[in-house]
Parts: C-alpha cells; structure tokens; sequence
C-alpha cells in the first residue's frame, strides 16, 4: 500500500514537472515556460535552456497572453489581465535570460576578432590584453555577426547586447593574452 501510495504522488509530481506554458509577449515572441507566479509587476517564470534550469521574471506589461497549460489550475487563469488597456508608448525595461543566452551564442559563434587580438597581445602585451578588455564589441561592428546570426531582430535589445558584449570581451581578453604568452614564449626561447 505504501508503495502504490509513494507511486502515485511521484507520478503526479512527475506529471506538473513536464507541463508546460505558454508566455506570448506583445512584440509576438512565445517563450515555452512553466509560470511560477504573477504579481501586479512581474511574471515569474522558470525555462530550460541548453540542459539548465533558467528562472527570470518579465514585466507584465510586456506580457499579451498566458496560454496555460496543464501545470496551473484554472484559478490563477484570472491573475493576468490582459495588457490591451496599458498605455503603447510606456517605456518598459525587460531582462530577458533568453535574449542574453542568444546574445552570448552569437558573439561565440560569430563575434570573431581572433587573429587580430591575438597579434594585439603580441604586439602590446599587457596593454592589449587591457585594450580588449575595455573593449566595447557590438554585434552590428562585426560583419560576420550581422551575415550570420540569426538574432538581427535584437541586436538593439539590452539583454541581448549584455550577453553579446560579455561573452565578446572575454573572447578578446583570452585572445590577446594567448598573443601575449606566445611572445614571452618567443622571448624565452630565444634568449
């Protein structure tokens, strides 16, 4: 009896885990996600991205419709207003986890820069290596990016660019310390 009991509340638990909702915001992006809570500025919200657990909140104002799924009761169905009567030209601030991952894959995948901090690093040492990290990369400076990605709709988002312009900078730190060892590396050969 214990047994059938334990069973049938881990198959129930099992069966919330794996339901899932979906968040349409008003620029027309659906994210897939499991709606925690929703409170009069938030709505909070937990995704899977790339094999891990993402929790975020965004602002309700920048939420048009919650599809729910099996995950919440009806009850909270009525928590979320419409967001039809908020004013358009509001300006809202939304941090976004999705469009910084994005932000970081693109600048992984395209930012390239490579050869050219790492002759930086040889030329200048520890001077390129503190150029690269006072850089200020931009998706839209780097050709290869705006061919390539996929994301050009949000280059101007600031999640985006967060995640776009820390994953870059580090690309350039490394490189041009890379450069920067090869020289010592040289020098040390040499004499």
């Amino acid at each position: 009896m214990k047994i059938l009991l334990l069973f049938i509340i881990l198959a129930t638990m099992s069966l919330g885990a794996i339901a899932q909702d979906i968040l349409v915001k008003k620029d027309g992006e659906s994210v897939e996600c499991k709606v925690l809570k929703v409170d009069s500025l938030n709505v909070y919200v937990v995704f899977h991205w790339s094999g891990h657990e993402v929790k975020t909140s965004l602002d309700k104002n920048e939420v048009q419709e919650i599809k729910y799924g099996a995950s919440l009761d009806n009850t909270n169905k009525d928590e979320i207003e419409t967001t039809d009567s908020v004013i358009a030209s509001k300006e809202t601030t939304i941090y976004s986890v999705e469009n910084g991952l994005k932000g970081k894959m693109d600048a992984r995948l395209f930012h390239g820069r490579v050869v050219g901090n790492v002759i930086s690093g040889f030329l200048f040492g520890a001077f390129g290596v503190i150029g690269a990290a006072l850089s200020n990369p931009k998706p839209t400076h780097s050709i290869k990016t705006i061919r390539m990605s996929k994301n050009k709709d949000i280059f101007n988002n600031a999640s985006y660019l967060k995640g776009y312009k820390k994953k870059a900078r580090g690309m350039n730190v490394v490189n041009s310390a890379i450069g920067w060892t090869i020289w010592i590396a040289l020098v040390v050969l040499v004499h």
